[in-house]
């Protein structure tokens, strides 16, 4: 079977149009030639993707809203079966139908035409990975304390690196900071002195070790001094 022949039943296949005279000679020819069973494979995946974007209801966003949704049904329960009741029988649903029209073959054969049709199929592809791909995120955390040496004050690296001291009470937490280093370092020598700075970015524990990926570094409030006490008369001072 020639190249012409072979595009003409592949395109009947694909537009739903193969008469059984012409599926027996497809099928023939695809038991014996395993390039065209390589070329048929292609345009199979081609047509997948091409049909995701031709159907609204099996694009990326669609997935992503299903899954909200079906995440919001969870967490309400009955609530929101009641809800979904209500809004049906107020606004019937009017899903166009989708009919794929004869001719986006002949289209996809041209050269224009096959590159929009491959930058789509790309689009397309490159949606659904990244939902398939796990995404960690990470809160935003707020660090209100004190950059310090890990060489000169807390003594546990030879390298004079930064970390940002928390006190809060009587606990203490140390952050390794893994990036916005510099912007610490403009803030004083944190080597000879601790520096108060207020630090915005992600934390993660790791190893047992807090460590953090400062965005925004900024200079914080001095630390507050000891209260006054008022002035006391010492009779025996030995």
């Amino acid at each position: 079977m020639n190249s012409r022949r072979f595009e003409e039943l592949l395109g009947e296949l694909l537009d739903g149009e193969l008469s059984p005279a012409n599926g027996d000679a497809l099928a023939a020819t695809l038991r014996t030639d395993p390039t065209r069973r390589h070329e048929l494979r292609q345009h199979l995946v081609l047509w997948e993707l091409w049909s995701q974007q031709q159907a609204p209801g099996r694009s990326a966003d669609s997935f992503l809203a299903g899954c909200r949704t079906r995440l919001r049904a969870e967490r309400q329960g009955e609530s929101f079966l009641a809800e979904l009741k209500e809004r049906i029988s107020r606004e019937p649903a009017d899903v166009p139908a989708v009919r794929h029209r004869r001719g986006w073959w002949n289209a996809l054969r041209r050269p224009v035409g096959l590159a929009w049709a491959a930058s789509v199929a790309l689009a397309a592809l490159a949606a659904f990975l990244w939902l398939l791909t796990p995404h960690n995120a990470r809160a935003t955390t707020i660090l209100r304390g004190e950059a310090v040496c890990t060489a000169c004050i807390l003594h546990q690296t030879h390298d004079h690196l930064p970390a940002i001291r928390v006190r809060e009470g009587a606990t203490t937490r140390i952050y390794y900071v893994q990036s916005g280093r510099n912007a610490i370092l403009r803030l004083g020598d944190f080597c000879a002195a601790p520096v108060p700075l207020v630090a915005t970015g992600q934390a993660e524990v790791k190893d047992g070790r807090l460590l953090f990926d400062a965005q925004t570094v900024e200079a914080g409030p001095p630390p507050a001094s000891p209260p006054e006490r008022p002035d006391e008369r010492v009779l025996f001072p030995f």
